[in-house]
């Protein structure tokens, strides 16, 4: 019976073993506390801040970002969110969602399940830099 028992020990350590491993690369805590895992598995905070480091790539300035997603998107039931001081990056579920909400904003863009929120200090030539940073990342 211990012979049983000894046999099957090293393939459960193995398994055990991969488990741990592939749980620890999942995702590790990046900005404002979002995973820093892939959203593969459907939009969230982590697709805004992806947005966010990708306008900063591209030399347009993001300023003093921050995760908002718990104070902002139970109302307005968006799954990501992050403030800065010149954009807000907000993130559905549903691209139909997405376009509602971009509709009652003033200074507003929306592509896919993305809204862009453009700070009023924001001109026309920047906005038009963020949203093709933008669509092409989204698209």
């Amino acid at each position: 019976m211990a012979s049983d028992c000894s046999n099957r020990l090293p393939p459960v350590l193995a398994a055990l073993a991969t488990v741990l491993l592939l749980g620890g690369c999942a995702g590790h805590a990046g900005p404002g506390g979002a995973s820093s895992a892939s959203s593969q598995a459907g939009p969230d905070a982590t697709s805004a801040w992806t947005l966010v480091k990708a306008l900063t790539a591209a030399g347009l300035v993001v300023p003093n970002p921050h995760d908002v997603t718990a104070q902002r998107c139970a109302e307005i039931r968006c799954v990501g969110a992050v403030d800065a001081d010149t954009v807000s990056i907000l993130v559905f579920v549903r691209s139909r969602d997405a376009q509602l909400y971009e509709a009652s904003l003033s200074s507003g863009y929306q592509i896919g399940d993305v809204v862009l929120d453009f700070a009023p200090t924001v001109d026309a030539a920047q906005r038009t830099a963020y949203e093709r940073v933008v669509a092409r990342t989204v698209g």
